[in-house]
């Protein structure tokens, strides 16, 4: 049997909530003006969310806030108080990304569902069983996992499934981004994304320019699931949503619209599903970059990147014919129609458009012109003949869908059922159900004989049925009347509005919970007792991806070798080296751990956990984790585990849950301050990386053979040099692809903190970590010595300079918003 897939649609502020609760969503997702994803939204305010949360409820739709964002220490106390808010309001569900807080969020408000955002950046079953055992309600599943991964978590887990279903996509996984934040300070986990993805940048292979189709090219299309609805609702999703809360409110009312009417099409007549041609073009009018399925039927290698234009494209609309200097007209001979306050733009030229103020057909001013029309427009460029131009804003399209949410009368009705009972002697009474919810009303009116012209039950029902502008329908009216009565239409009309109140504030109401602002302490949540450090100097840890990298290391003075091969080695070639580099690290008084990938797919799980079985076998000291996946597998097989920074642990509360999970040491995030680091690193073992290449990007796409590639067999074009993108300013960001094809790209500059060593040294960390996998083994070495050295001495004879020709600081001295 089908299972009907919740409709669940943004809203950036009241406007597009009402948008989408008049088109259909069965619920909405908010932020509030802190702690959200899109801080740049409007959002809503304290007074606004309960005005928000009541309106959806009054009209049947969940609502879900999200404070999907890694939580400073310094916000705890305000995001406790938040979460208070919500339980007591009656919000559907919380939307989190942050570990600390969902443990918080369970300890705290339990009967407030808690929902995995997607910037926890959960792609396999193990993740979701993780989340599961936390008490998280539903997950919110990468956007790179294709229908056959998301089949098989969904009939494998009891848990929720979400998934995006149209608007715009992340070139990275959510939550492994820091792009953004390396090169302008505004995190994407923080909710302030720069949007580094959409500017230009330029291709380089092995220090040459190479020519490309276009300059956006980390800019990916939009997602548009439309034409394979079907396919998303057998796989048993639980939810579909729609991207867009810095979206213009029409633009939700007509994108929800739409899947509201394909979903339910296709519920009522699976066979004869189709979607029409006028539902696609409202879809890419209202907005587009081109449109992909991504990652949901298949690898998009060819189709996923928009390398010319990477904002809103609009619809072709005609070509350009000519250009009159005099008057300063575009010439245009259509191909669709045209309106007075229309947007346009011209393919090929950045940032040229306008509003469209006059229109001239046959030198007379007309407000619109059909296709196949010769018309004459001003515009202040010149324009060469030929080139198309496109309907960026169809102005007709948005004004009728802006009544959908402007207009006094609700499209949507509560269908309701009203019985009245009017005996001679009696009061006056009325009832109204919508089904579930019931109200019983009693007037102060005691029912009278008339004496002259009798009340009939035509006009007891005429009365009843007038709910004007409520959110009601009355399906049914009964009467139960004597004969002969009289009620004045006042009394009629009093006793309606009465149960139309009652029937309001208890549906609002029943969302409610009891109150628990205040009424419990969290201190004890958010106060781990600080610990003893028996280091009196930190460990030095190297991260390398080869055998002669870890020699190196272990020659300059490693105290802690951390394997990475699984990303760039063969499963193959993988297994002949364990038992060799385990028996040389500890041969050498070295501890030796193998490092996770952080992206891993239950395609490719199966190999990971032989490895895991040869590194126990081998006596590894344990394993680096990066992904929630990996942490369960890896404390289920009894191996001990270091968190690394992928899993983004960014205060003492998550940092506190993951030793209570067992961790043996947890690397903090690298967008912390050090004098954040100072706070969490005195409640446990912590590492922080001070050296090497700064991953900003990890994306399942593979750029070079998305450029370079044939459709016939990629040809692995990314083995045949070097590849970096460089930005307008001239920053250059290596990219790396791994044997998934996956891609990494890593900061302009190597992260270097040998010049404020001191302050790094003193400040409790268990160990200090150099990511050295990209360095060449003479390098490792001489590094690994300096470093040693400057441990060993709490200071350092070199400073950055002396090894790196540029190099940055990261954020331990800037932060992040």
């Amino acid at each position: 049997m089908l299972k009907k897939p919740e409709l669940m649609a943004p809203a950036g502020d009241m406007n597009s909530l009402i948008a989408a609760v008049e088109n259909g969503a069965d619920a909405v997702y908010l932020g509030m003006k802190s702690l959200s994803a899109r801080g740049y939204a409007n959002n809503f305010s304290k007074d606004k969310l309960t005005e928000a949360i009541d309106y959806a409820h009054l009209r049947g739709v969940r609502v879900y806030v999200t404070l999907n964002v890694l939580i400073k220490d310094n916000e705890i106390e305000d995001a406790v108080n938040i979460l208070y808010h919500l339980h007591d309001l009656g919000t559907d569900a919380v939307i989190l990304q942050d570990l600390g807080l969902i443990y918080l969020a369970r300890e705290l408000v339990p009967d407030l569902p808690v929902h995995a955002s997607t910037q926890m950046t959960i792609h396999n079953l193990e993740s979701v069983r993780f989340l599961e055992d936390m008490g998280i309600e539903r997950v919110i599943l990468a956007r790179e996992l294709n229908l056959k991964q998301i089949e098989y978590i969904r009939h494998n887990t009891d848990i929720g499934i979400e998934t995006f279903v149209h608007g715009a996509l992340c070139i990275s996984y959510s939550g492994q981004c820091l792009f953004s934040s390396i090169i302008g300070g505004r995190s994407g986990n923080r909710g302030f994304c720069a949007q580094p993805c959409r500017k230009k940048y330029s291709l380089y292979k092995n220090g040459k320019m190479i020519d490309t189709k276009g300059e956006y090219l980390l800019s990916p299309k939009d997602l548009n699931t439309a034409e394979i609805l079907p396919k998303l609702i057998n796989t048993g999703i639980d939810a579909f949503k729609i991207e867009g809360r810095m979206k213009r409110p029409e633009y939700v009312a007509g994108v929800v619209s739409i899947y509201r009417k394909l979903i339910d099409r296709y519920m009522k007549n699976p066979s004869g599903y189709t979607v029409y041609d006028n539902e696609l073009k409202q879809l890419a009018q209202l907005f587009n970059r081109d449109f992909t399925t991504a990652y949901l039927i298949g690898n998009p290698i060819y189709d996923l990147i928009n390398p010319v234009r990477p904002y809103n494209r609009g619809l072709p609309v005609g070509k350009v014919m000519d250009y009159n200097r005099r008057y300063k007209n575009l010439e245009i001979r259509l191909s669709d129609t045209l309106s007075i306050g229309d947007g346009i733009g011209i393919e090929g030229i950045d940032e040229i458009g306008d509003t469209v103020t006059n229109i001239y057909k046959n030198v007379k001013k007309t407000d619109s012109a059909d296709a196949g029309s010769l018309v004459a427009i001003p515009f202040k460029n010149k324009i060469k003949p030929g080139r198309r131009v496109y309907k960026t804003f169809d102005k007709n399209l948005n004004e009728s869908l802006e009544k959908t949410f402007t207009s006094s009368a609700p499209i949507r009705k509560i269908p309701v059922t009203v019985t009245v009972r009017a005996s001679v002697g009696s009061y006056l009474v009325t009832q109204m159900s919508d089904g579930i919810n019931e109200v019983l009303v009693t007037s102060d009116y005691v029912v009278e004989k008339a004496s002259k012209k009798p009340t009939s039950e035509e006009q007891i029902k005429k009365q009843i049925a007038k709910m004007g502008d409520t959110v009601f329908d009355p399906s049914k009216i009964t009467i139960h009347s004597d004969e002969n009565i009289f009620i004045p239409i006042g009394r009629i009309n009093a006793i309606r509005n009465a149960a139309i109140s009652g029937l309001e504030k208890k549906r609002i109401e029943k969302c409610r919970r009891f109150q628990k602002e205040g009424d419990e302490s969290y201190e004890k949540h958010l106060k781990p007792a600080p610990v003893t450090s028996d280091i009196n100097t930190p460990n030095l840890a190297l991260n390398v991806s080869s055998i002669s990298q870890m020699m190196a290391a272990i020659s300059g003075g490693a105290d802690i070798i951390y394997f990475e091969i699984l990303k760039y080695r063969s499963f193959e070639i993988l297994k002949n080296d364990l038992q060799y580099a385990k028996e040389t690290a500890h041969n050498s008084g070295c501890r030796i751990y193998l490092n996770t990938p952080s992206i891993i797919t239950d395609n490719e799980m199966e190999d990971v956990i032989k490895t895991l079985d040869k590194v126990k076998k081998h006596n590894f000291d344990g394993v680096l984790v990066s992904n929630t996946g990996i942490l369960k597998t890896a404390k289920k097989m009894g191996l001990s585990v270091i968190v690394d920074t992928p899993l983004n642990v960014f205060n003492k509360l998550s940092f506190d849950y993951m030793l209570r999970y067992g961790a043996e040491k947890v690397t903090l995030s690298p967008e912390l301050t050090i004098d954040q680091v100072k706070t969490i690193s005195s409640f446990g073992p912590a590492e922080c990386i001070v050296h090497g290449p700064i991953e900003v990007m990890v994306s399942e796409h593979c750029f070079i053979g998305g450029i370079f590639g044939n459709h016939k067999s990629c040809g692995s074009p990314c083995r045949s040099g070097k590849y970096e993108i460089a930005d307008r300013k001239g920053f250059t960001f290596p990219m790396e692809m791994d044997t998934s094809c996956r891609t990494h790209i890593f900061n302009s500059r190597d992260l270097c903190m040998l010049d404020n060593i001191e302050e790094i040294l003193n400040s409790g960390l268990y160990s200090i970590r150099i990511n050295a996998g990209m360095y060449e083994s003479y390098h490792v070495a001489k590094l690994t010595g300096i470093y040693r050295d400057a441990v060993d001495s709490n200071t350092s004879r070199y400073g950055c300079k002396n090894i790196l020709r540029g190099h940055t600081k990261g954020h331990y001295y800037r932060g992040v918003l």
